[in-house]
C-alpha cells in the first residue's frame, strides 16, 4: 500500500521542531534569568504546551483524516473564509518565510568557510549575496528532492532527521562526560522567584517559537496509511521526543557554562551557546568543526517545511481557492504545488533580511497557532463527529494552549508593535482576497 507510515510522520514532526530555537534561544534567556533551574522550567512548559497542542490536533486528526492538516480542520470547524485565510497565512507565514530563514541561517554558518576557499575570488562586501545564493541552491535542491515521490521524500526526511538528533545528542553526551563539567551551575543561580512576570512572559515567547512545528504529521494525513492510528501517535510521541531532546541538551549547557559567564559572552555567543559549550568541553578546534555539523542538521528543518507546506496548497486548490494546477499530483506528489512553495521561498530569501522575516513569521507563526486548537471546541458539539482518539482532560487541555497563546501575542504586540502588525495585516488581508475569489468562483464553497 503507497503512503507514509508512522516513521515518516515522526522524522516530519521532530525534524519540523528541532531546529535553530534550541540553538540560539537558551543563551538569551540564561543571560536575562541567571537561572538553570528557571531555564529547564522554561522549556517543559514550552514542551508541555505543545504537547497540548498535540493531543488537539490528534482528536482532530483521527477524527478528520484528509488532506490539508490543519488548514481542513478549520475550514471545517469555523468556516470557508476563515479556513482561506488560515490556508493562506500558512502559505506565507508558515512555510515559505521559515524556509527562507532556514535556509539562510544555515547558508550562514558556512559563509565563513565559503571565503576561506574563494576568498580570493570574493570581496568581503559580497559575503552576503554569497550567503544569499548557498540558501537559494538548498531550497532548490530539497525543492527537487520532495518533487520525486513519496519513496524519496521519506528517505530524505529519515536521513536528515537522525543526523540532527544524533548531532544534538552527541553534544550533550560530550559536554556532560567532559573532564571539566559541573552541575554546581545548575544551583548556582538567582532564585527562580527573582524572576519577574514580564521575563517569563519573554522567555516562554522564545522557548514556544523553537516548538512550533509539532503539527507537521497532520499536513501528510491525506497521504498516510491508516492515519487514525499513525497521526495521533506521530504527534503525541514527536512532542514528547523533542520535549526530551530539547532539556538534555539544556542540561549539557548547564554542565560547561555558568549563569555568569554566560552573562559576560557577547549577544553573537549567547546566541550559538552550543559552540561555546562544546568549545569549553573538548576544545575550540573541534567546536569550529561541530558547529559546522550543526549547520548541516539545520537542513532536516529545512526539509521538512519543503515537503509538509505544498500539502496545504493541494488541499486549498482541491477546495477550489488556488489555481487548478496546484491539485494535480504527479508520482502520488503535489509537484506543482511543492514548486510554487519553493519559489516564494526565494522571493522571501531575496526580499528582506533575516531580522525582518523572522519578526515578520514569529507574531504570524503565534496567531496560526491560536487557529489550529479553536475548531476542537466546535467539532465536539457535532454528533456526527467520532474521533478515534480523544483529548485528554478536554476542555482543559486545548484552554490552557489557548490562553498562553494569546498571552505570548499581547507581549510580542507589545514588545515589537511593528513587526507583529506588519504580520497581523498580511493574515487579515486574507479576507478581501476570499472575497475578491468568492467573486470569481460563486459556486465555490
Amino acid at each position: 500500500m503507497k503512503g507514509f507510515g508512522f516513521w515518516t510522520g515522526w522524522f516530519v514532526v521532530v525534524a519540523s521542531m528541532v531546529g535553530s530555537g534550541i540553538l540560539t534561544n537558551s543563551g538569551p534567556i540564561l543571560a536575562e534569568s541567571g537561572s538553570y533551574f528557571g531555564l529547564m522550567v522554561t522549556w517543559f512548559i514550552g514542551g508541555m504546551l505543545a504537547l497540548c497542542g498535540a493531543f488537539t490536533l490528534a482528536e482532530l486528526a483521527s477524527g478528520l483524516p484528509g488532506r490539508g492538516g490543519d488548514y481542513a480542520y478549520v475550514r471545517e470547524g469555523l468556516g470557508p473564509a476563515w479556513g482561506f485565510v488560515y490556508g493562506w497565512s500558512m502559505v506565507v507565514v508558515g512555510f515559505a518565510a521559515p524556509i527562507a530563514l532556514v535556509a539562510y541561517t544555515t547558508a550562514n554558518y558556512f559563509s565563513p568557510l565559503l571565503l576561506h576557499a574563494f576568498g580570493k575570488y570574493l570581496n568581503p562586501v559580497h559575503e552576503r549575496e554569497c550567503v544569499l545564493i548557498v540558501a537559494s541552491v538548498l531550497i532548490l535542491k530539497f525543492t527537487v528532492s520532495h518533487s520525486l515521490g513519496h519513496e524519496s521524500s521519506s528517505r530524505v526526511q529519515a536521513g536528515i532527521t537522525i543526523f540532527n538528533v544524533a548531532i544534538l545528542i552527541l553534544l550533550s553526551v560530550l559536554c556532560i562526560a567532559s573532564p571539566g563539567s559541573s552541575f554546581e551551575h545548575f544551583w548556582q543561580a538567582r532564585p527562580i522567584a527573582q524572576t519577574s512576570p514580564t521575563q517569563w512572559g519573554s522567555h516562554i515567547i522564545l522557548v514556544l517559537y523553537a516548538y512550533t512545528g509539532w503539527n507537521a504529521s497532520a499536513y501528510l494525513s491525506g497521504e498516510m496509511r491508516d492515519p487514525a492510528r499513525n497521526l495521533p501517535r506521530t504527534l503525541i510521541w514527536g512532542c514528547l521526543a523533542v520535549t526530551g531532546l530539547y532539556l538534555l541538551v539544556n542540561l549539557a549547557y548547564s554542565a560547561t557554562l555558568s549563569p555568569e559567564l554566560i552573562a559576560a559572552l557577547s549577544t553573537t555567543d549567547q546566541e550559538r551557546l552550543a559552540e561555546v559549550s562544546i568549545g569549553l568541553a573538548v576544545g575550540p578546534h573541534f567546536a569550529k568543526i561541530f558547529s559546522a555539523l550543526i549547520s548541516l542538521g539545520l537542513l532536516a528543518s529545512l526539509s521538512a517545511f519543503i515537503m509538509t507546506g505544498p500539502r496545504i496548497v493541494h488541499a486549498m486548490a482541491h477546495d477550489g481557492l488556488f489555481p487548478k494546477f496546484a491539485g494535480i499530483l504527479h508520482g502520488h506528489v503535489p509537484l506543482f504545488a511543492i514548486l510554487f512553495q519553493g519559489g516564494l521561498a526565494l522571493i522571501f530569501l531575496w526580499s528582506g533580511s533575516f531580522e525582518q522575516v523572522l519578526d515578520f513569521t514569529g507574531f504570524g507563526l503565534a496567531v496560526l497557532g491560536l487557529l489550529t486548537v479553536v475548531p476542537i471546541f466546535f467539532f465536539r458539539r457535532r454528533d456526527n463527529f467520532r474521533p478515534a482518539f480523544r483529548t485528554p482532560f478536554y476542555p482543559f487541555t486545548p484552554m490552557l494552549f489557548l490562553t498562553v497563546s494569546v498571552a505570548s501575542l499581547i507581549l510580542a504586540l507589545v514588545e515589537k508593535p511593528l513587526s507583529s502588525a506588519l504580520s497581523l495585516l498580511a493574515i487579515l488581508i486574507a479576507f478581501p482576497i476570499y472575497i475578491f475569489v468568492r467573486r470569481g468562483q460563486p459556486n465555490q464553497p
